[in-house]
């Protein structure tokens, strides 16, 4: 039997943490549609706590509420460090958000100045990742 390849696939909403020029949610194509409700999340704006980044306005507490009201789950596809340097605090709420939230995927971004794997600029945060990911502890 010939079976037709690419016809099953998940779609994966994935807006950006927090408040932009329009609201995600507003951006919503529909359950019809959406598999995941995923989030990219960073470390930003400078100053901004983990905390603060679970509680604003459209970020992840709301990320998950919104994901939960629609029956689907969550996905983090792109995670990582920004504007606040070797963040090894973020670094570790976002390992805990994932154990509470149980994420189908999540997708940790290591590029350099701001990667958490190989990128010597982060060490405190790569060997946070490292450890939880079960890689080596150096670089």
């Amino acid at each position: 039997v010939y079976k037709r390849q690419g016809q099953r696939f998940r779609f994966d909403f994935t807006p950006s943490r927090g408040r932009d020029a329009v609201e995600w949610p507003r951006c919503y194509p529909g359950d019809d549609v959406v598999d995941i409700i995923g989030m990219d999340a960073y470390d930003q704006p400078a100053g901004l706590s983990f905390e603060d980044q679970v509680a604003e306005e459209y970020g992840l507490e709301h990320h998950v509420r919104f994901a939960a009201a629609h029956g689907k789950p969550v996905s983090y596809p792109e995670w990582g460090l920004f504007r606040n340097g070797d963040n090894p605090a973020y670094v570790r709420g976002m390992l805990d958000w994932f154990a509470a939230h149980r994420p189908v995927y999540q997708t940790v971004t290591d590029y350099c100045p701001h990667g958490v794997w190989g990128c010597a600029d982060n060490p405190e945060s790569a060997r946070v990742v490292r450890k939880a990911l079960g890689g080596p502890a150096g670089p």
